[in-house]
């Protein structure tokens, strides 16, 4: 039994870790990642689906196709202010398509009794008069938006004795009304539940043909305006006043920006959301709470980071998350901007994953998103950084960047598959990369192999395994009462770019599935687990620098299948959790893709979930 996994495991775990977020380098992020703290080493970057980053337009953007209708519109906008730093735009047209489908998916969850429970508890809102059916849609329009209007405003950010914000709220909140008695007579009912529960003080006065309703509790205020066809709920009464009385010419609806990063997104939609994030960080920035914690909250380089815009959607088979963005390209760190200047991935790598393949996140040329999360480090303020980086390649032997992070210089994949024969470890893990010098790579994977066993001290013994003409370094793990094996290794496989390969994996069925497939046998894109990859891409932008995939079925059942605990309170719990998964059989697939340009991203999330129709 290995006594000190985190000894002996920190190579596999910088090297697994590192290649995995890079997938990333087809997908970058402009927000550069908070560096994690660790005990012996700076950690490695973290695999996730690619999280859009936020950019600013440049003087003239590049044109991205896209299989959707664009120009995301809002009535509302032409009522917030120009320089508003985050807006939201819900559709609460009950007659549009998109709220059909959405009301088909919660019907489809009302079906799960466990949610139809959770759902039950709304029912109070009808005790006070709240409802949404009765009390609310009646009266509301076809939008709902919302605005956070400064962050300098929320005087709670920070403050670990304040719940909530003092003073006037930084919000401001815009509905379309459709009939304005019955919207009059839900706010009459509303400040009087506030006047009875909540001790709130009511001042109502008129301004123009707007009724306002001024709602105070404690130190903060809400104030009401209700108009003839729109109502506005705002932090004090200037910031409602200027909402009826802005044109649209002075707002957010002819903001160079917000015109241009709407005018990218899907038109119909379920929500559409639009972030300045140069107005955010600037004032974020100058609030105090941020000025009082700044050596807590440094930012790195954001010069580059401007507008962000992102919309949800249904379609006939699920949900689409969409994202549009740009990028200042004289303002961009030079590390971030060869990240963004590679072209788009082949993905030729994906006939080497294994045919029973439920994950992968796959990407090229991992050095220049090395660079880019090392820049980004650096520059954030973490004073330890290149203290903690030092301490690592002295304690492994290992430079980071030449021995470890160039394996992945060409194409690579990181994928998971299901472990039947090992109920202790039921998934397997595997990292594949296309390999150049063959020579130079079999020099790195022997320093590796010599690191983790050196660092184990001794407990992890290789051994040489030979399967088919690929001959690798194998070695048993055991910790605690879960038992599985570490392969690592280089082959020739003609389903990889070039011919060549070098591969980590933890378990026999990645392995084998991958040595199988990489050598031009059985793989995931001809096997019957492709069908619901095949769904999500077509969704997705193909001219893109890598995917992440998950296929949920694949991940629920094997989830299911898994044997509970022998402790009769975790049994139960883990037998709930069980049966809740196994009803979200229509839950099919999740995937993500990003096409970008030195000057621009477009990407998208969809869900294969085709319960919308």
């Amino acid at each position: 039994m290995l006594k000190r996994p985190t000894r002996w495991g920190l190579p596999v775990a910088a090297l697994m870790t590192i290649s995995l977020m890079l997938v990333a380098c087809g997908e970058p992020s402009a927000t550069p990642p908070a560096v994690p703290t660790v005990a012996q080493a700076p950690a490695a970057p973290q695999a996730a689906p690619p999280v859009v980053p936020v950019v600013a337009q440049p003087a003239a953007p590049v044109a991205l196709q896209s299989a959707v209708p664009l120009g995301a519109k809002s009535t509302l906008a032409g009522s917030f202010a120009d320089n508003t730093p985050i807006f939201i735009s819900l559709n609460t047209d009950s007659t549009s398509d998109q709220s059909k489908s959405f009301g088909k998916t919660v019907e489809y969850f009302s079906n799960i009794p466990d949610v139809k429970k959770a759902l039950a508890q709304l029912e109070m809102l009808k005790v006070v008069g709240l409802d949404y059916e009765t009390g609310i849609k009646p009266w509301l329009g076809n939008e709902v938006a919302l605005s956070l209007t400064d962050f300098a405003g929320l005087q709670g950010l920070g403050n670990n004795k304040t719940a909530l914000p003092t003073g006037d709220l930084p919000i401001l909140i815009g509905m379309l009304v459709s009939d304005r008695p019955k919207a009059e007579a839900f706010v009459t009912k509303t400040t009087g539940l506030l006047k009875s529960f909540a001790q709130a003080t009511i001042q109502e006065d008129t301004y123009k043909d707007v009724k306002l309703t001024t709602i105070k509790m404690g130190t903060t205020s809400l104030v009401i305006g209700l108009g003839k066809d729109k109502l506005f709920v705002g932090g004090n009464l200037d910031t409602v006043k200027a909402a009826f009385d802005r044109s649209a010419a002075q707002s957010l609806a002819s903001n160079a920006n917000y015109t241009t990063i709407a005018a990218k997104l899907p038109s119909s939609n379920l929500s559409f959301a639009y972030v300045d994030a140069q107005a955010a960080i600037k004032s974020l920035v100058n609030s105090p709470q941020f000025k009082q914690n700044g050596p807590n909250l440094q930012l790195p380089n954001a010069d580059y980071i401007g507008s962000l815009g992102l919309t949800t959607a249904a379609t006939d088979e699920g949900y689409r998350l969409d994202s549009y963005q740009v990028y200042i390209p004289g303002k961009t760190p030079p590390a971030v901007a060869t990240q963004l200047g590679k072209a788009a991935n082949s993905g030729k790598i994906l006939s080497a994953l294994p045919e029973a393949t439920l994950f992968f996140a796959n990407g090229q040329d991992a050095a220049s998103g090395y660079d880019a999360l090392i820049n980004a480090m650096k520059t954030s303020g973490n004073a330890d950084f290149d203290k903690k980086l030092a301490e690592f390649e002295q304690q492994s032997g290992l430079n980071l960047k030449s021995d470890v992070v160039s394996l992945f210089s060409g194409e690579f994949t990181a994928f998971a598959v299901p472990e039947t024969a090992n109920q202790a470890m039921p998934v397997s893990f595997g990292l594949v990369s296309q390999v150049g010098d063959k020579t130079a790579t079999q020099a790195k994977l022997d320093k590796i192999a010599a690191a983790i066993e050196q660092q184990s001290k001794g407990q992890v013994k290789w051994q040489t395994k030979t399967v088919g003409s690929t001959t690798y370094r194998t070695a048993t793990i055991t910790q605690g009462q879960t038992t599985t094996s570490l392969n690592l290794g280089q082959g020739n496989g003609s389903a990889v770019p070039g011919g060549s390969f070098a591969f980590l994996t933890v378990g026999d069925e990645a392995t084998n599935g991958l040595l199988t497939a990489a050598g031009g046998g059985k793989n995931f894109l001809a096997g019957p687990n492709a069908a619901n990859f095949n769904k999500v891409k077509a969704q997705l932008p193909t001219d893109n620098g890598g995917y992440v995939y998950l296929d949920t079925q694949a991940a629920i059942k094997l989830a299911v299948a898994q044997p509970l605990p022998s402790d009769a309170t975790k049994a139960e719990k883990a037998k709930a959790a069980q049966d809740f998964a196994a009803k979200l059989d229509k839950l099919y697939a999740v995937g993500a893709a990003t096409h970008q340009t030195a000057s621009e991203a477009a990407s998208t999330v969809f869900v294969y979930f085709p319960v919308t129709k």
